[in-house]
Order: structure tokens, then C-alpha cells, then sequence
């Protein structure tokens, strides 16, 4: 997996992203007990990801949250990414290289960001 990660930025979790996971907690968008789910959203959306991609349909990637989640993104400043599951076509893009989240010990997964897509894996 590491060999597959050469070259590619990695994105640090700073205080604005903290801020905006906090909101989303705070204000619903995301459930208290999923605060790692509101972390991969707001690295993604405080570095202009245009696209989130999920299998979480539970916190992620379902009508319900991706309204509410879109809205406090904005209302934070920021334009949110563009939530989608791998079965969803996102865009017809070229997919370019880009960068990795090094998240906080708590967060199980590794999320690996490209410029026009962000992909969470769960190796």
C-alpha cells in the first residue's frame, strides 16, 4: 500500500478542519458517534475536494445526510465536496493525482484524496 502513496501529498488535519467537523456534529449533519465521518468530510471540503467517495451510506453518502452536510459546509464557507458511492458515476473527468489525508489516531481508515476524486478505503 505505501508503494501506491509515493508522490502523493498528504493533508494534515488543522484547526479548520477541526472546526468544521465540530459544526457538523454540532449542528446534526453528523451523528455524535461518527465524528471520524465528520473528519473525512471537512479535510475534504477545507482543501477543496470536489469529490467525497463512500460506501458509507449510514453518515455519508444518503440523500438525508448529504443535504444537511452540503448546508453547513456553506454556511461555514466553504464549498462541500461532491458526495458519491463508487456505483454512483461522480463525473467523466480525468482522474489526476493528489493527496492523502493523515488523519488523527482515532479515524480507522485511510482516505486517499485526488484532485477530482476522494476515495475512502477501508484497508
Amino acid at each position: 500500500r505505501a508503494v501506491m502513496l509515493n508522490g502523493i501529498a498528504i493533508l494534515e488535519v488543522d484547526d479548520s478542519a477541526m472546526a468544521l467537523a465540530t459544526a457538523l456534529v454540532k449542528q446534526a449533519a453528523v451523528p455524535q458517534n461518527a465524528v471520524e465521518d465528520a473528519l473525512h468530510i471537512a479535510v475534504a471540503c477545507v482543501n477543496s475536494i470536489e469529490y467525497l467517495l463512500t460506501w458509507n451510506y449510514k453518515h455519508i453518502a444518503n440523500a438525508t445526510m448529504r443535504t444537511h452536510i452540503n448546508l453547513v459546509c456553506i454556511e461555514a464557507g466553504y464549498q462541500p465536496p461532491i458526495i458519491c458511492t463508487p456505483a454512483e458515476p461522480c463525473s467523466k473527468r480525468e482522474v489526476r493525482p493528489g493527496c492523502v489525508v493523515r488523519a488523527a489516531a482515532t479515524v480507522a481508515c485511510t482516505m486517499l484524496m485526488l484532485t477530482s476524486t476522494c476515495c475512502l478505503y477501508d484497508w
